[in-house]
C-alpha cells in the first residue's frame, strides 16, 4: 500500500482465512532528514467486531523496503478518522515533527513520486 496507493486513499484488507479484516490508508508523504520518503498512515482492522486501529510512520529504505519508523495504538474519532489513543499522542507528534524535513510533499510531488518509483 505504501509503495503504490496515493495518501488519502484507503485500501481494504482481509486475511486468508475471513477473521480479520480491515483499510490501511496513507495520510501524507514526507522526506525525513536522512532525505529517504516517509509516509504517515492509518490502519484499522475488526475481529469478532472489536475495532482496533494503529497510527504510523514508515520510511522507505536505500533496498527498496518500507520499514516502521513509529506506531501507536489509535481510536476512531466520531468522524471515523482515526486518532492517536490515550497518551501516545504527544510523543507521536514530537516524533513525526523531528523526523520531517520541510513541509510534507503536495499532491503533484506525492504524484511525481509515486510515478518514479519514489526515485
Amino acid at each position: 500500500v505504501l509503495e503504490t496507493t496515493p495518501s488519502g486513499q484507503p485500501v481494504a484488507w482481509e486475511e486468508p482465512d475471513g477473521r480479520l479484516r480491515g483499510e490501511i490508508k496513507p495520510l501524507l508523504t514526507f522526506r525525513d532528514k536522512a532525505g529517504r520518503y516517509c509516509r504517515e498512515y492509518q490502519a484499522f482492522g475488526t475481529h469478532s467486531g472489536e475495532t482496533i486501529g494503529t497510527l504510523g510512520v514508515a520510511c522507505r529504505w536505500a533496498t527498496g523496503t518500507w520499514h516502521q519508523e513509529i506506531s501507536i495504538a489509535a481510536r476512531p474519532s466520531n468522524e471515523g478518522v482515526y486518532q492517536p489513543a490515550g497518551l501516545g499522542d504527544a510523543e507521536f507528534n514530537a516524533y513525526l515533527t523531528e523526523l520531517m524535513s520541510g513541509a510534507p510533499l503536495d499532491r503533484a510531488a506525492e504524484d511525481a513520486a509515486l510515478e518514479s518509483g519514489w526515485r
